[in-house]
């Protein structure tokens, strides 16, 4: 599943500036299947919907930590589907998963599918991945002088960040984020 941004930037990419699918997926880093399939079958409306509020709440958290855990979200036609596999032998987690996209997404329904030894419990809602994408930035050297650069000039403005890869600051908090787009300008 891609973020929104990617998305955004597919549509920049194939619609706005007419480049072909494998330009856009040179360029992204995205399978050229993956951007026709969003070309060919509606999926890039969700780009431009008006997103519901992250959910702050103690559910949301709780299917965060299932969905990180044993789920996914996949397109599907023009909606998405969050899917949890939970082990059928502790029917209370079943419950826990279920109670838990009931409250996050009252609307729809929440489905159990039989697989084998699971019970995969899902919902259909264009979205879910508007829910688990975020923004945030991350500069990659190999040059450890020039990364020792970065994190130093992140610490005089007081930027959080850390060392996600060897060649790879990445600045993730949300604070943090809000504070480099005030200094810098948001990423396009």
């Amino acid at each position: 599943m891609h973020p929104i941004s990617v998305r955004r930037k597919a549509v920049e990419l194939v619609v706005e500036r007419g480049l072909t699918v494998s330009e856009a997926s040179r360029r992204l880093g995205v399978s050229r299947a993956a951007i026709r399939g969003w070309r060919d079958n509606g999926v890039l409306s969700v780009v431009d919907c008006e997103c519901p509020e992250r959910p702050n709440s103690a559910a949301y958290a709780a299917l965060l930590g299932f969905y990180l855990g044993d789920g996914c979200v996949s397109e599907v036609a023009r909606t998405c589907v969050l899917r949890v596999s939970c082990d059928q032998s502790y029917p209370r987690i079943i419950a826990d998963v279920t109670g838990v996209i009931e409250t996050t997404h009252l609307a729809r329904p929440v489905h159990h599918v039989q697989a084998t030894g699971a019970i995969v419990v899902q919902n259909a809602w264009k979205h879910w991945p508007c829910l688990y994408d975020y923004p945030r930035w991350q500069f990659v050297n190999r040059s450890e002088e020039i990364l020792g650069w970065c994190g130093d000039a992140l610490d005089l403005v007081d930027v959080a960040w850390k060392r996600s890869h060897r060649w790879t600051i990445s600045v993730s908090r949300r604070a943090a984020v809000q504070r480099l787009d005030e200094l810098v300008g948001p990423k396009a």
